[in-house]
């Protein structure tokens, strides 16, 4: 019974990270989240008021909704990081969602 329960439940946390809603964990930039972020580049340096000479995604997590919300650390130099939010609407349009310019490539990226 004991291991019947606790499979059950590990199984079931398991598959909470995949979730519609969940964030999932973070990882090194991809293809597809680096064209994300390269997309929005100018819509990031409109909402930041700043031009980015150095704009590299390092790293991303992504979080199933109507759709799939990006979020996206960006190396901006000088040990200077953006935190971008995209979504990628099932049709394949991506719309900047929000920035949070005051980071540090050193900053977790966490969901906001």
């Amino acid at each position: 019974f004991f291991f019947f329960f606790f499979f059950s439940f590990t199984t079931t946390l398991d598959n909470m990270a995949g979730m519609p809603g969940a964030m999932k964990e973070v990882n090194p930039i991809n293809d597809d989240a680096k064209a994300i972020a390269d997309q929005v580049k100018a819509e990031v340096e409109t909402k930041t008021g700043s031009k980015y000479d150095t704009y590299n995604a390092t790293h991303f997590a992504t979080q199933v909704v109507n759709g799939t919300n990006y979020f996206i650390k960006v190396d901006v130099g000088s040990g200077k990081a953006v935190h971008v939010r995209a979504h990628r609407a099932f049709s394949g349009e991506v719309t900047l969602h929000s920035v949070q310019a005051d980071k540090n490539t050193g900053d977790d990226l966490a969901y906001f």
